[in-house]
């Protein structure tokens, strides 16, 4: 009745996350969450009525929950690939929930569309006489249409009597048509999927079609280069005059090699100059890594100190607590206290009030019976008992008194504790603050003066850089001078070879300037990094700030929290001492009206009642000394 199995049903024939929550929900969302799932999932195209009512569900008849039960059960049946696991059950207990299926789609609406004439096999009357539930008027007659078989399914190779009606109706036309629909939704969504997959291959191959005609380009241009190089042949006399200008190029090719290898020398020069760079930044790099390690620990160092200062915190919240507690047990016990010493003052100012009236009594009839004597001895024995309860009442006050003085001093060790403790943790948090301060300070002057011999360095290689490029210019003349003078044969391309020789060797220079640049950048990216170090040493001092401040002000709290109990209790203290007199006087006037109303019934029962009272008084003052052991230790 709670619809818990129903919705257990709909999660384990979806396996979906929602059931879960549905499960926590009050009963009118769950009952809302099953009626949506049936009218999405189980609702016949024709029915224009909801299939199942909620206010039945809510009331929980029998009838409502059977409706929900069997169209569970049919949409189990839709969504099974196997429609023969009906042949597991007998006839009867198939024919009972394929005939209350009808008679729901039947109630709603659309009888019609599973009727059959009166002729079928099977009719309503065999149906409520298998199931009770049914509450159909006694003329409305609801039969199973004939089964329609499908094209796949020959009526030869079938038997004669239905052996699986559930079965049967199963592979009728309209639960075939529901089946087929929901395979074109799924073939659906699979073909919307497979469509952006291929959008997504014709792209691709778009982009492999683009690059191969790029290519295709390039290769046409090499070969038509190629050809155009083959056609060049040089002529006879031209290769006479270039064998002449040969030996005057020669002289300046030596030249040439003389400045190429002042030129290696330079480079042997500026490479040793990269590698002492190089070196310097891995040097800088450690030094940096180190600080953000020492920084990693500072920050360590700081979240265990920040542990330990909640956990100290937590720790005098309870034990102030606590201390609450006892204080208030106290309060508690000093009230018990106080009203039974006002009942112990109201009962011995009777007692006296009682002795004199004897006394008064004794002196007008001396002698006259011994039960006189007897009532002296009583006396005697009442004034005794009101010496020991007056002795028990100041006892008791002492021990109040002892127990508030006690109270006092755990509070002041209490306070002085919690402030010795927020001190050493501030010292604490201090010493490490400074030590990261001075830190800083090494690690930037470090910094600081890695940056000047950089800088420094660079401009040298910015000036080295300056004449390499004019060297570079000047050899870049020579050989086009030696160009224009020799233009075809052999000393043309040991020239171009010579090019190309410097080409490289230019590109190598480049190479190392780009190197330098990075190393510039990279001095730029330490630098960065400094910064950020700086800025987040700043904001791990804001926080300690921070924390120092909260600390102090919860200390505040806390004592300004103890002075209000403490100012609470004295105030308790104050109201409560000028009322003890009066309440005094008011039980002691009570009890004497009561006793007057009440007839004498001797002597024994009012000494009894006191030894009960001592008694009484005895155990409390047990339990007030057992407590201010417990708030002694």
């Amino acid at each position: 009745q709670d619809c818990s199995v129903f919705i257990r049903i709909i999660h384990k024939i979806h396996r979906s996350k929602e059931g879960e929550s549905v499960l926590e929900q009050p009963l009118p969302e769950r009952i809302s969450f099953i009626r949506g799932f049936l009218q999405k999932h189980c609702r016949d195209k024709y029915a224009m009525e909801n299939l199942v009512s909620a206010q039945k569900l809510l009331d929980g008849e029998e009838l409502a929950l059977a409706k929900v039960a069997v169209l569970l059960l049919y949409h189990t049946s839709m969504s099974s690939r196997n429609p023969g696991d009906w042949n597991k059950f007998d006839y009867k207990t198939q024919v009972i929930p394929l005939g209350f299926l009808l008679w729901i789609w039947g109630a709603g609406g659309n009888s019609g569309a599973f009727a059959e004439p009166p002729s079928s096999s099977v009719s309503s009357s065999s149906f409520e006489e298998r199931s009770p539930l049914f509450s159909l008027p006694p003329k409305q007659e609801v039969r199973f249409l004939e089964l329609q078989r499908i094209a796949s399914f020959p009526s030869s190779n079938l038997p004669s009597t239905p052996s699986s009606p559930m079965g049967d109706i199963m592979q009728t036309q309209q639960f075939q048509l529901r089946r087929v629909n929901e395979q074109l939704a799924f073939e659906r969504e699979n073909r919307e999927e497979l469509e952006v997959q291929m959008a997504e291959a014709q792209e691709l191959i778009r982009k492999k079609d683009a690059q191969i005609t790029t290519m295709q380009q390039r290769i046409d241009r090499l070969v038509e280069l190629n050809e155009k190089q083959t056609e060049d042949q040089l002529e006879p006399k031209e290769m006479e005059e270039l064998r002449e200008k040969k030996e005057s190029l020669v002289g300046r090719l030596h030249e040439a090699f003389r400045q190429c290898q002042d030129l290696k020398t330079e480079k042997a020069q500026m490479d040793r100059k990269i590698n002492q760079l190089s070196e310097e930044n891995g040097d800088l790099s450690f030094k940096l890594r180190e600080f953000a390690s020492n920084m990693v620990q500072l920050q360590r160092a700081h979240d265990e100190l920040l542990e330990e200062h909640n956990t100290a915190m937590a720790q005098f919240q309870e034990k102030q607590q606590q201390l609450e507690k006892e204080l208030h047990a106290a309060l508690q016990d000093k009230k018990c206290s106080e009203e039974k010493i006002e009942i112990l003052q109201g009962k011995i100012s009777m007692l006296e009030d009682q002795l004199a009236k004897l006394e008064e009594c004794s002196t007008q009839e001396k002698g006259e019976v011994m039960g006189d004597i007897l009532k002296c001895f009583g006396y005697l024995q009442l004034e005794e008992e009101k010496q020991q309860l007056e002795s028990l009442v100041t006892s008791l006050q002492s021990s109040l008194s002892e127990s508030h003085q006690a109270r006092e001093r755990l509070k002041r060790d209490l306070q002085a504790q919690a402030a010795e403790g927020q001190a050493e943790q501030l010292a604490a948090l201090s010493v490490q603050h400074e030590q990261t301060l001075r830190e800083r300070d090494s690690a930037l002057q470090q910094l600081q003066q890695a940056n000047t011999s950089l800088s420094s360095q660079l401009q040298a290689v910015d000036e080295e850089k300056a004449a390499l490029s004019r060297k570079i210019s000047e050899l870049e003349a020579q050989i086009l001078e030696l160009g224009a003078q020799r233009q075809q044969g052999m000393a043309a391309e040991a020239l171009k070879a010579q090019l190309q020789e410097l080409e490289g060797r230019l590109k190598e220079s480049q190479q190392k300037l780009a190197e330098r640049e990075k190393l510039a950048r990279e001095n730029s990216r330490l630098q960065e990094q400094l910064l950020f170090l700086e800025e987040s040493l700043r904001n791990t001092e804001g926080i300690l700030e921070d924390e120092k401040r909260r600390a102090a002000e919860c200390l505040e709290g806390n004592l300004a929290r103890i002075a209000e109990l403490e100012a609470e209790r004295q105030q308790l203290v104050q109201d409560r001492e000028p009322a003890l007199p009066k309440r005094s006087e008011e039980l002691a006037t009570r009890q004497v009206l009561e006793e007057s109303r009440e007839q004498p019934m001797g002597a024994s029962p009012a000494p009894r009642g006191e030894d009960e009272e001592c008694r009484r008084l005895k155990e409390e003052m047990q339990a007030l000394q057992e407590t201010r052991c417990t708030a002694a230790g």
